[in-house]
C-alpha cells in the first residue's frame, strides 16, 4: 500500500496542473505570433487530458481491485468485520464503501477526475481562443485596429482648416469692400 501512495505522489507532481490563464490570453497586436503558438497549445493540453484520462481509468481499475480484495477478505473472515454468520453479497456491498483502503482508493478516483475535467476545461477555452483570434483576425483584415486616414484631398482640406484655425479667418475683401470699411471707420471716428 505504501508503495501505491508513493507512486500516486509521484504521478501527481509529474503531471502538471494548469493554473494559469496565461496560455488562454492573447495579444491582439501580435496575432502572428499567437496563431502560431495556438496549434502548440492545442496538442499540449490535448495529450495532457489524454494522459489524465488513462489515469482516471488506472485509478477506476485500482478501486475495482481494492473492492474485489476487500470483499474475498470478508468472505473469508465475517466476524473480523462484524458481521455474524456467513456474509451475504448485500451485505459485503455495504460494508465495503467504509473500509479505508477503499476509501483512499476511491479518493484517487475523485482527484484523476478533477484533473480530466480541469484539462477538459482548459482544451474547451483554448478552443474558444481559436474562435476569439479568428474573430481578431476578421476584425484587423476590416481595418476595425486602423488609424484614421484622410484622402489627399480630404488631407488637403484638413491642412487649409488647420491654417485658418490657427491663423483666423481671413476673408479677402474687394477694394469696394476695403473703401466703405474705411467710410465706416471714419464714421466712428467722428
Amino acid at each position: 500500500m505504501a508503495k501505491q501512495k508513493e507512486s500516486d505522489s509521484k504521478a501527481k507532481a509529474k503531471r502538471s496542473r494548469p493554473g494559469k490563464t496565461s496560455d488562454v490570453e492573447f495579444d491582439k497586436h501580435k496575432l502572428d505570433v499567437e496563431w502560431e503558438r495556438q496549434p502548440g497549445l492545442m496538442l499540449r493540453y490535448s495529450c495532457d487530458l489524454a494522459d489524465a484520462r488513462r489515469d482516471l481509468d488506472i485509478a477506476k481499475s485500482k478501486l475495482d481491485v481494492v473492492s474485489a480484495e476487500i470483499a474475498n477478505s470478508i468472505r473469508a473472515d465475517p466476524e473480523s468485520y462484524g458481521v455474524e454468520g456467513k456474509a451475504t453479497e448485500a451485505g459485503i456491498k455495504t460494508i465495503v464503501p467504509g473500509q479505508q483502503e477503499y476509501m483512499g482508493a476511491e479518493s484517487r478516483v475523485r482527484g484523476r477526475k478533477h484533473d480530466v475535467d480541469i484539462l477538459a476545461a482548459y482544451v474547451v477555452a483554448l478552443d474558444h481562443r481559436r474562435k476569439a483570434l479568428e474573430k481578431e483576425v476578421d476584425l484587423f483584415m476590416a481595418g476595425y485596429f486602423a488609424e484614421p486616414r484622410a484622402r489627399r484631398e480630404g488631407h488637403e482640406a484638413i491642412e487649409d482648416q488647420g491654417d485658418e484655425r490657427t491663423f483666423g479667418r481671413r476673408k479677402k475683401r474687394s477694394s469696394s469692400d476695403c473703401q466703405l470699411h474705411k467710410k465706416r471707420s471714419r464714421k466712428t471716428a467722428s
